[in-house]
């Protein structure tokens, strides 16, 4: 039985190796943790790959209605092309709920499937 990466967060397993692992049927699972972290990572953070990441945290003070928010949209498709080629997005949504745009919070929803 082979084992694609570590789960995180990071827990003790001494089965495998030192950390708990995602294991050959759960591919899925392998493949949305690395579309969390390509998210979360700050373009330049990767110094061998400096335009890796979405840099998603950059965003965090803008106003969902600023249209560099509106940015987001592309860098999440063309990182997730690049980068993890076996998944497709279908749909990218940010949307914003009047009561919170006071607290500069928005949602953003990320539909994709995964190829063969």
């Amino acid at each position: 039985m082979g084992l694609l990466q570590p789960r995180l967060p990071l827990k003790k397993n001494g089965i495998h190796g030192p950390y708990s692992s995602f294991e050959e049927e759960e591919v899925a699972q392998s493949l949305h943790q690395d579309l969390e972290i390509l998210l979360k990572t700050i373009p330049g953070e990767w110094p061998m790959r400096p335009d890796l990441g979405v840099g998603i945290q950059k965003f965090l003070f803008e106003s969902p209605t600023d249209p560099d928010f509106l940015v987001v949209k592309n860098k999440i498709k063309t990182q997730v092309k690049k980068y993890l080629p076996t998944i497709q997005i279908t749909n990218v949504q940010i949307r914003t709920d009047p009561d919170l745009i006071d607290v500069n919070q928005a949602y953003i929803t990320v539909e994709y499937y995964i190829t063969s």
